[in-house]
């Protein structure tokens, strides 16, 4: 540090006033890494709540002969009437009538935190399910099959590629509670 004060012409007190931890004028290197390190996150955060926030109800959901839409090929969903084997599970048996069925269904979305239901038929109920944190919403159907006394069902999510297994977690939650 002598040699650059040397240098700089200036003397021994001069240099103990010097502020080396930022360029002359401008913001410490720290300081704008700092910025940028919790500024991104946010950034992010807002883009996603954005995402969620745009996302509408597809165009398939409901049901055509008796079967539930084909899901996605993303891996963000179940369904008890899927092609797809690794999305696949199985149906809830149907043990009570209809009027009871769809009671049992409803108590035990309503049990479920941010459950929404949104359309209701004689055998059928959509629910929206909302996230806490990003908002996203899943799209959870039920289809009542009277004649062979069960219950199918399509959980998805409306946006991204992965849930983290939610859907799958929360159709085995309602499998244990209505059954």
């Amino acid at each position: 540090m002598n040699d650059d004060v040397s240098r700089r012409g200036l003397s021994t007190s001069d240099a103990n006033n010097i502020d080396v931890s930022a360029p002359q004028g401008g913001r410490s290197i720290a300081r704008r890494l700092a910025r940028r390190v919790i500024l991104i996150p946010i950034i992010g955060v807002l883009a996603m709540i954005t995402i969620s926030m745009t996302a509408t109800q597809p165009a398939d959901i409901g049901f055509r002969a008796g079967r539930l839409a084909e899901l996605p090929k993303s891996p963000n969903c179940v369904s008890t009437q899927t092609s797809q084997a690794d999305k696949k599970m199985d149906p809830i048996p149907m043990t009570a009538s209809l009027a009871q069925t769809i009671d049992k269904i409803k108590s035990a979305a309503g049990e479920m935190p941010r459950s929404k239901l949104v359309r209701e038929e004689s055998n059928y109920l959509h629910f929206e399910f909302t996230s806490l944190i990003f908002r996203f919403v899943d799209d959870v159907e039920f289809l009542i099959d009277e004649q062979n006394s069960l219950i199918h069902f399509r959980s998805a999510s409306r946006v991204g590629h992965s849930d983290l297994g939610v859907n799958r977690k929360r159709m085995k939650q309602f499998c244990e509670k209505i059954k």
